[in-house]
């Protein structure tokens, strides 16, 4: 009985230990085996995260030129209306002269000149005065030379708008009752009729005798900080 318990703790001691040296064996190799590749795997750990990075640079590349695309696609897009072009204002900057402003249609677009050109549809600007293939020139009612005859509020009383920095209206009689703030549109017959310019304000009286009201048309926009309007085709 005593041999037979001494054969088996012998017997269990050598499974041990051959599992023990087979695992030392193995791991001896395997130690030698990344030894033998470790300036594979050195090359492999330089190369890798290289090219991830790149692969990073590229899709933020291509994030950036797809966002750019949605903008411009998002600014030229056609209005719903095909008797209305929506256009951008070409930069004036470091010259901010209000007279002659340029768009970014022309004769691809459909654009003519003496198209009428409006903000927002509601609001007259000027006309076109030059078509290009991509883009066109625009006479503003800021322009020194225009003229517009106009109406002025509910009484529809008649005068003239004359270009400038400051919109000026003249010969209004001055048995002609006017209010301040009255709305001032377009009636001639080369524009839509009603198409509004802005407000009516009164100057106050000269000291010179006069038979003619003194007033200027104030807009509700800034055109050095406009960046788009609208041409219509078709009125």
């Amino acid at each position: 009985m005593r041999y037979l318990a001494l054969i088996i703790v012998i017997f269990s001691l050598w499974f041990f230990a051959g599992s023990f040296i087979n695992d030392v064996k193995n791991d001896s190799i395997s130690s030698l085996h990344k030894i033998i590749l470790w300036p594979q795997l050195w090359v492999k750990g330089l190369i890798s995260p290289a090219l991830t990075q790149q692969q990073q640079k590229e899709l933020q590349l291509e994030n950036k030129n797809l966002k750019a695309r949605l903008w411009q696609l998002e600014k030229t897009r056609p209005s719903t209306n095909s008797n209305i072009v929506s256009a951008n204002i070409h930069s004036r900057y470091p010259f901010n002269d209000k007279s002659i402003i340029s768009i970014n249609v022309g004769k691809q677009a459909g654009i003519n000149i003496d198209m009428v050109v409006t903000v927002k549809e509601g609001l007259l600007i000027g006309k076109v005065v030059k078509v290009f293939s991509r883009h066109s020139l625009v006479k503003t009612i800021f322009n020194p030379d225009w003229q517009l005859p106009i109406r002025i509020g509910e009484d529809e009383i008649e005068s003239l708008l004359t270009g400038g920095s400051d919109l000026k209206v003249t010969l209004i009689s001055k048995d002609k009752k006017l209010v301040d703030g009255a709305r001032v549109f377009a009636a001639s017959k080369d524009f839509p009729y009603g198409l509004t310019i802005g407000d009516l304000e009164i100057l106050e009286p000269s000291s010179s005798a006069g038979v003619f009201h003194e007033a200027v048309v104030k807009v509700p926009y800034n055109l050095n900080e406009l960046s788009n309007v609208q041409v219509l085709k078709k009125w």
